[in-house]
């Protein structure tokens, strides 16, 4: 089982960063360990832009910042729900974005939601062959401060549809290049070697961005 997490927690946390990168945002890290809480947690700290604008031209970036920066908070959970669907259900899962997201959507905007208790959350995937298939996962796997980050960001962007930025990361989790990237980096953060009792695993930025931009 602590295998398990673990590589759930990696799958997660390069979620955030491959999904980041993809859209022009600066990756500072990343970094897994186990906490007092028992359990795995991440951190992967981004800048929304790799230029930092200032002034007018901040302004008039906003709502891209801040849709990027909802993105990016989402897609966590969605690359350790692929993750899940695939070991279930096999290669080839998707997202089902025909899906009625408006259960989830409400899930994502419940700030009632503790780490004591965060209820869970239902993904509908479709398999290879087309069979729509359900997967539930804790609620852990979207964090208290993945849910603060996202609603920022939403009301941030002049009130971003939650239904349609989820739909739009699933879309990204599973475009080809982006989940080869994920699987890339959680494998990259698994082979380090592991530091103190939280078992901490490390990711510099220059190594995120040699993984990142690697060909092949």
């Amino acid at each position: 089982m602590d295998d398990l997490e673990l590589l759930a927690a990696a799958h997660h946390e390069a979620g955030h960063i491959v999904i980041a990168h993809s859209l022009n945002c600066r990756v500072d890290g990343l970094e897994v360990f186990w906490s007092d809480l028992g359990r795995w947690f991440g951190n992967s700290p981004i800048r929304l832009c790799k230029d930092d604008p200032q002034g007018l031209e901040l302004l008039v970036r906003i709502p891209q910042l801040s849709a990027a920066g909802a993105k990016t908070a989402v897609a966590g959970m969605l690359a350790q729900a692929k993750q899940d669907g695939i070991r279930k259900f096999g290669d080839g899962i998707q997202f089902d974005l025909s899906a009625d997201l408006s259960v989830m959507a409400a899930f994502l905007r419940d700030n009632k939601r503790t780490e004591e208790s965060p209820g869970s959350v239902v993904f509908s995937l479709t398999k290879s062959g087309g069979e729509v298939v359900s997967l539930e996962l804790n609620g852990h796997c979207f964090s208290t401060a993945d849910s603060k980050s996202f609603n920022t960001y939403l009301s941030q962007g002049g009130g971003l549809d939650p239904v349609a930025t989820t739909r739009a990361t699933m879309q990204l989790i599973d475009d080809a290049f982006n989940w080869k990237k994920i699987e890339e980096i959680t494998a990259l953060v698994l082979s380090q070697p592991s530091t103190g009792e939280e078992k901490r695993r490390s990711l510099t930025a220059d190594q995120l961005l040699e993984a990142l931009t690697a060909h092949g």
